[in-house]
């Protein structure tokens, strides 16, 4: 396994780079994220995801999420919160003038985003990695 504290020290000092390397884990429940993150901010206020990462990377915090605190449900259906709806949303619907252009383009988009598989968790904690908040990284940027 990397050395996530080595390499964010190096990219920190050598780069310069201002805001915080973060890391994100899932976890089954809420309440399983509160217990094992200790300092875990619930932010009282809805926002996107893009809002929340924005938020841990420059204030160092470490901050819970579940679809409870999400206002796009775009942000639920990418971090497995909430199911895919029938209609309207790999069919491109949703995005056509947002995202993309056209509806082909959109189709396209939509089919080859990643998504994780709704079920396996309700909540999601994000934290810098140099505040050494979270253990079992799954994914770190």
């Amino acid at each position: 396994m990397m050395d996530f504290k080595e390499t964010r020290a190096y990219i920190e000092s050598n780069i310069r780079f201002r805001p915080y390397s973060l890391s994100i884990q899932f976890f089954e429940t809420p309440e399983e994220m509160l217990k094992d993150v200790t300092k875990i901010r619930i932010w009282p206020n809805l926002l996107s995801f893009c809002q929340y990462v924005v938020m841990v990377r420059n204030a160092s915090w470490a901050i819970g999420v579940t679809a409870k605190n999400l206002s796009m449900p775009d942000c639920m259906f990418t971090l497995g919160l909430a199911p895919l709806p029938e209609e309207g949303y790999m069919d491109g619907e949703t995005f056509e003038g947002v995202w993309c252009r056209t509806r082909p383009e959109t189709v396209k988009y939509t089919q080859f985003r990643p998504l994780v598989t709704f079920g396996k968790h309700a909540a999601v904690a994000i934290s810098p990695i140099v505040i050494d908040r979270l253990f079992n990284l799954q994914i770190t940027e």
